[in-house]
């Protein structure tokens, strides 16, 4: 009888052990999966200020532009899609294509001087670039806790926790193979 109940409580133990092992990864992974929601919906805020204020610039430069009215419409069409836009890799695509058209309008604006020495587009437009570099920043931090999740996920021993437990890997927020070309800017 000894030994039977040694070998009980070594097992209990193992299993005891092995439950507490397999209890920290799922708290861990958790945690890792949470802070990418929220990197996630940092990014989704500073999407929104910005939709708000390309708004805002298009509707001051359209006074001043007439003539330049195409550019316009397709800011607008790009703001607005990414606005309906699911998803981090949808997101991404809209993104890019709402980043190259900003992008077309700083470089027209700086061809009219009426336009540029006014002072809302001038704050408008720096505010647009301070979001930008926001939105950099906090694609850095999201892309940096999608790797990290993912790399654990990945991970021995953990893979053997996380794959049973319904643990999938995440998207990362990548460009368009189009964003990888360098720009082509043409000033007429």
């Amino acid at each position: 009888m000894p030994l039977q109940s040694a070998q009980f409580w070594m097992v209990s133990v193992g299993l005891v052990v092995a439950a507490g092992i397999v209890l920290v990864i799922f708290n861990a992974l958790i945690r890792m999966r949470n802070d990418i929601a929220r990197t996630w919906s940092n990014i989704d805020v500073i999407l929104q200020q910005r939709h708000n204020e390309v708004g805002n610039l298009v509707n001051s430069v359209r006074d001043y532009m007439n003539y330049e009215r195409a550019l316009l419409v397709e800011i607008t069409e790009a703001r607005n899609r990414l606005a309906r836009a699911n998803g981090v890799h949808d997101k991404a695509v809209q993104d890019k294509r709402l980043h190259d058209g900003l992008d077309r309008l700083f470089v027209t604006i700086e061809n009219y001087p009426d336009v540029k020495a006014n002072h809302l587009v001038r704050d408008l437009m720096r505010r647009i670039t301070e979001l930008e570099d926001m939105l950099a920043d906090r694609r850095e931090v999201y892309n940096h806790s999608v790797t990290r999740y993912n790399t654990m996920i990945a991970s021995v021993p953990i893979v053997f926790v996380a794959g049973p437990l319904g643990f999938k890997g995440a998207d990362l927020f990548s460009a368009e193979n189009e964003a990888r070309r360098r720009p082509e800017v043409s000033l007429r």
